[in-house]
């Protein structure tokens, strides 16, 4: 009877441990994301202007490139009498 208290005990320690480990996760990543937009903010607020502002942020999205065409027929090949 004793033995099976200490295995609920021990089970809900495990879930104790897994919950806490979720919240310290949790909370770490909340405040790295308030501290990204504390910078940001703080960037826009030193800035004189949109312009300079824009000038420093990294481009992160480029513009795709556009893939190549493939020759439908030899007239799209170039070969055609134009």
């Amino acid at each position: 009877m004793q033995c099976l208290c200490i295995e609920r005990v021990k089970k809900m320690e495990i879930g104790l441990m897994a919950v806490a480990l979720a919240a310290i996760a949790f909370s770490a990543w909340r405040m790295r994301e308030q501290d990204k937009t504390i910078s940001d903010l703080h960037d826009r607020l030193m800035a004189r202007n949109y312009v300079e502002y824009v000038a420093h942020q990294p481009r992160s999205d480029r513009p795709p490139e556009a893939p190549e065409r493939k020759p439908l027929s030899w007239y799209d090949d170039g070969g055609g009498d134009a």
